[in-house]
């Protein structure tokens, strides 16, 4: 044998000596429960454990209302932290959520509407809890890609199909806007998840190479927006184009997702109902104080939400570093409003921001 066929046997036997190499350092790395239907980008199926398990039920649970198990869910995986390997996680974010928490704490002792605010402060507690259980729950890239699928899957089954179905097929919205019930009942709220639910599509559909997930999250990109779109809240519909800029120069390919923008524009211009666009057309008038009246006519809910903007900003001043207390803002702008210098379109147990408006009485009729 040749010097020249010598040296090439050799490094062929090497190649294949690291290919096996790598093939059993993947199947050491691969444990026994891996899911192997589901695989993250590197082939690996996800690592499933109690937390991961527990919290994936959280999420069927609150998104269908169908089972009465969410508290058992978040249970069994705040238990699974203690079990799982790789010790626990506590984040950044999480430590300042938890701050935050404690401080609302601090400051409701304060408080002169306790019966309010302790209610609220419980459940701040449970979502730092639930917060701690997610960031236990998603430790590895395929554990992530699996809770943006399963969520994506959960979303689409219920509130997406549902509203769609109580759009086109019942009839039944609210003055034109789509809903489905409970939290959902609420237009700005369906709105406000449907934006969340398709910033994970989009990543999806970024990061997928091929297969049926990446088909998913395109029908995704397509079926959100317009959701968004028929919920008619103004709001949101701001939100989304600040995320489409914000997307377009984060890109390198804006040629291309000019065009894809472009395909999926076309496609909501066509099937959107035209009321969807007179509202959204009356986003005109609210550049200008002066002329708010002619944003929603009637409902006059642009209108009365500059007036209750006039009195928080009073009890910003009054209460600038311990607040009023936290879930005590309803009574302490109805004690406020009734002051000669507010409209009287204020007045009452208002809310800042995602009800409209709406006194405290109303709350449920908005999905809460």
């Amino acid at each position: 044998m040749s010097q020249r066929h010598a040296k090439g046997s050799i490094r062929g036997g090497l190649a294949i000596a690291d290919r096996m190499r790598d093939g059993m350092a993947v199947a050491v790395a691969r444990p026994s429960y891996a899911f192997p239907i589901l695989p993250d980008a590197s082939g690996v199926g996800v690592k499933w454990n109690l937390t991961l398990f527990g919290f994936l039920l959280y999420l069927l649970v609150i998104t269908s209302y169908r089972l009465p198990l969410g508290e058992a869910a978040i249970i069994m995986s705040l238990g699974g932290v203690a079990f799982q390997r790789g010790g626990i996680r506590f984040p950044p974010y999480l430590g300042w959520f938890v701050a935050f928490a404690g401080w609302s704490v601090l400051v409701t002792t304060q408080t002169a509407y306790p019966d309010w605010a302790m209610p609220e402060v419980i459940t701040l507690i449970k979502l730092c809890l639930i917060v701690f259980a997610a960031a236990n729950a998603m430790q590895t890239p395929g554990q992530v890609r699996l809770f943006m699928v399963f969520f994506l899957g959960c979303f689409a089954l219920f509130p997406l199909r549902g509203a769609m179905s109580n759009y086109f097929i019942y009839h039944n919205d609210l003055q034109g806007r789509a809903i489905w019930n409970r939290l959902y009942a609420n237009p700005n709220d369906l709105g406000a998840m449907a934006l969340l639910q398709l910033s994970m599509a989009i990543a999806l559909l970024a990061a997928e190479p091929k297969g049926w997930v990446r088909w998913s999250a395109t029908a995704g990109v397509i079926a959100l927006p317009m959701l968004i779109l028929m919920t008619q809240s103004r709001g949101v519909f701001l939100g989304l184009s600040v995320f489409i800029v914000i997307a377009f120069f984060g890109q390198r390919r804006r040629v291309r997702l000019s065009l894809r923008l472009a395909v999926v524009a076309a496609i909501l211009a066509s099937v959107t109902p035209s009321s969807v666009w007179t509202r959204l057309q009356t986003l005109e008038s609210a550049t200008d104080s002066s002329t708010l009246d002619q944003v929603d006519g009637a409902e006059g809910s642009a209108l009365q939400r500059y007036e209750i903007w006039h009195v928080a900003l009073k009890i910003i001043g009054d209460h600038p570093i311990m607040g009023v207390g936290f879930g005590a803002y309803p009574p302490t702008h109805e004690l406020y409003a009734a002051d000669a210098e507010f409209n009287p379109t204020a007045q009452g147990q208002r809310d800042t921001g995602r009800t409209v408006g709406a006194p405290a009485s109303e709350r449920g009729q908005l999905g809460r």
